[in-house]
């Protein structure tokens, strides 16, 4: 007499079910932490621009104009890129992040980026969580009195707490992770 042990299909239809629950409160919850590795990429890339921002300021006394821009003094010279191995790029939209350069209001400095030095600057990302909002600097425009902005010369003045780092008012929620030099 052979006697077969197997499952039954009962046995069979309750371990899919099992398994057809877990993934589906396994897989949302996935979409959110690829989020948050992405949010923490973007925080992480704009610490490393802050960075080469301040090498690139301690060997010209001024900051870029812009993070892309090659020329003369007259353009905001000398190159930026040396001071990175490559400009980081945003993991979702794999564009540039937003960066901003303000020059002084006097026009008697000595280095100069049309006839202005750069001293100050403002550099943004769009966050897509808000679980490291908390580590940025949140300037508006009204902290950068004194300080001009040429949109050719790397964009118009934006808000940190402005919706998708764009504009001068600030947004009913952050999105916009932000730092400006220490």
């Amino acid at each position: 007499m052979n006697t077969y042990r197997g499952f039954t299909l009962i046995e069979l239809l309750v371990v899919i079910a099992i398994i057809g629950l877990l993934v589906g409160i396994i897989v949302p919850n996935l979409g959110s932490a690829k989020a948050s590795s992405r949010d923490a990429r973007r925080v992480s890339d704009i610490k490393n621009i802050q960075l080469a921002l301040a090498l690139y300021y301690n060997d010209n006394l001024h900051y870029p104009c812009s993070l892309r821009g090659t020329g003369t003094i007259g353009s905001c010279a000398p190159d930026f890129l040396p001071y990175v191995p490559s400009l980081p790029k945003d993991p979702s939209t794999n564009n540039d992040y937003i960066y901003s350069s303000q020059q002084t209001t006097s026009a008697t400095d000595n280095l100069n980026c049309n006839n202005k030095s750069v001293v100050y600057y403002h550099l943004g990302a769009i966050m897509e969580t808000n679980g490291l909002m908390n580590q940025d600097d949140d300037k508006t425009v009204a902290d950068q009195t004194g300080y001009a902005c040429s949109a050719s010369n790397g964009g118009a003045r934006f808000d940190g707490n402005a919706a998708s780092c764009v504009g001068s008012t600030a947004a009913g929620t952050d999105d916009c992770f932000d730092v400006v030099p220490n």
